[in-house]
């Protein structure tokens, strides 16, 4: 692969899956990251997957992880469960293990925070208000509708 690294976490999603085979179609040295793959993902996402408990990881074992990556795309999302250790808390150690030149692109949510009535959407809010004041460079994507062939 001639393009930059970049890591892709939460590759197994619905967008992660999509964003990481369209990177590495694109020639990117792409790394899809995500707690667990299906065959069927695994064999379109190709070798260089990586299998690991992304978001219970600390800040060393994410620093290993994401190694010389120049980006790192964001997918992770949960709609119930766990979405503020998902959201904030995880992002809230990205940010300190991501290498010091990286761009962060992260997947967030439409709208106006005023409008923010489930725990999803707060704990996503939270976590651009962190990455607003760590700092790095980040892109916030918004996607307010998703159309994929799996939903």
């Amino acid at each position: 692969m001639s393009g930059f690294p970049v890591a892709v976490l939460g590759a197994s999603g619905l967008i992660g899956q999509e964003v990481a085979r369209h990177l590495a179609d694109e020639g990117f040295a792409v790394m899809p990251v995500a707690r667990r793959f299906t065959p069927a993902q695994k064999a379109v996402l190709g070798e260089r997957i990586a299998e690991c408990p992304i978001v219970t990881m600390d800040e060393g074992a994410l620093q290993l992880l994401l190694g010389t990556s120049l980006v790192v795309v964001n997918c992770l999302g949960v709609l119930q469960d766990d979405a503020e250790r998902v959201h904030r808390q995880f992002v809230e150690r990205l940010l300190r293990a991501m290498p010091e030149d990286c761009l962060l692109i992260h997947l967030s949510i439409p709208g106006e925070a005023s409008r923010d009535g489930t725990q999803y959407s707060r704990s996503k809010r939270e976590a651009e208000s962190l990455i607003a004041a760590s700092g790095k460079a980040p892109v916030i994507l918004r996607p307010g509708f998703v159309v994929a062939p799996a939903a």
